[in-house]
């Protein structure tokens, strides 16, 4: 699956699940998703699991990060970097769940953009749930 194609429908499920009550909100492919506030943690998580859904391979903990969820077009390069079904392309030397990068990084820029982990905010009920469908 291209790039274009990975962009398009990720696109559509941004729009549908998270923009629908704004509708004037321009999204450039390259805007990020949080600095927006087209997403927040919650969202992170809905995103990753449409990833998984449409594109068929599961999002690996060490993958969560600005550097492939941060942006449209990092979604779409993370996407079709995974080759649609989890696992390199064949004749790739990569190993399962790792990413190509698409050229050498410069070792100045690459200081620069390290990467940041998106921080999921868990919750934890304080009564088991047994106990509250029993005082209802």
């Amino acid at each position: 699956m291209d790039q274009q194609t990975v962009l398009a429908r990720t696109r559509g499920y941004v729009e549908e699940a998270f923009l629908y009550m704004r509708p004037g909100l321009v999204l450039s492919d390259r805007d990020s998703l949080f600095a927006k506030g087209v997403i927040d943690s919650m969202g992170v998580l809905e995103l990753i699991g449409f990833v998984e859904q449409e594109f068929g391979f599961e999002v690996g903990d060490e993958d969560i990060n600005e550097e492939n969820l941060g942006t449209l077009a990092d979604i779409a390069r993370y996407v079709t970097s995974r080759s649609g079904n989890g696992a390199p392309s064949p004749g790739s030397t990569l190993q399962q769940g790792q990413c190509q990068p698409t050229t050498d990084p410069d070792p100045a820029e690459q200081a620069e953009h390290t990467k940041t982990p998106i921080v999921v905010q868990e919750f934890a009920l304080e009564e088991p749930k047994e106990n509250l469908l029993a005082e209802q």
